[in-house]
């Protein structure tokens, strides 16, 4: 095998160990009030998660991307949905006001290892006001929608004792009496013992009178 062969088959190799499973995304506009039918997804294109340095995302077009004039006035619902599998029931869904689609969205895929649990999508510009009422249109090609990350942070929970008792009358925390010296506690058990020994050393007893004279 030659050296540009061998580079070839080693880059090739890394693309396909660095890049996981591909998912395909879809969206559509939903009216604020419904038609009856709910409108049909539409595919925007699919994305690959990187597992090389940050976890990152790749963006690939919809081959022959279908045509549409999907608009809304503004009122409705922007949803758009991550396929998980050949059920929509599988899927991850989000939504949010069609209004703000008057900038480019950003959608979130939040990850559990490089596994999509759930999605959220938002305005890519914090200040788009809805106020007033205006015509948008789907995205038309997954380039001008921005996808980040995210991870769930684990935050240690603080150490919990048992709640302080309080004064009923003031609600003060109680100051709890001061805790009792080892004297304080055993000293009934130490004379106990004290006088129980005193009385074991003891003088003996005195031999009685009779048995003195009978010798």
């Amino acid at each position: 095998m030659s050296i540009l062969s061998l580079i070839i088959f080693s880059r090739f190799l890394f693309a396909f160990a660095s890049t996981s499973e591909q998912y395909e995304i879809y969206h559509r506009l939903l009216p604020r009030v419904s038609d009856g039918t709910p409108r049909s997804f539409i595919p925007l294109g699919s994305i690959s998660l990187l597992e090389q340095g940050t976890q990152s995302i790749e963006k690939r077009p919809w081959p022959d991307t279908p045509e549409t004039t999907s608009e809304d006035d503004g009122t409705g619902w922007y949803q758009v949905g991550l396929q998980l599998g050949d059920s929509e029931d599988a899927w991850l869904f989000t939504s949010t006001r069609s209004c703000y689609l008057t900038t480019p969205p950003t959608i979130q895929v939040h990850l559990d290892g490089l596994r999509p649990v759930s999605i959220s999508v938002q305005s890519s510009d914090i200040f788009v006001d809805c106020a007033g009422n205006t015509n948008v249109k789907l995205p038309s090609d997954i380039s001008i929608v921005d996808f980040v990350t995210a991870v769930p942070e684990i935050t240690l929970l603080p150490p919990l004792g048992p709640p302080p008792v309080v004064d009923s009358t003031t609600g003060a925390p109680i100051t709890p009496p001061p805790e009792k010296t080892f004297l304080q506690k055993y000293w009934m058990y130490i004379v106990g013992l004290a006088l129980f020994f005193a009385v074991q050393m003891g003088p003996d007893e005195p031999r009685g009178r009779g048995q003195n004279n009978g010798r």
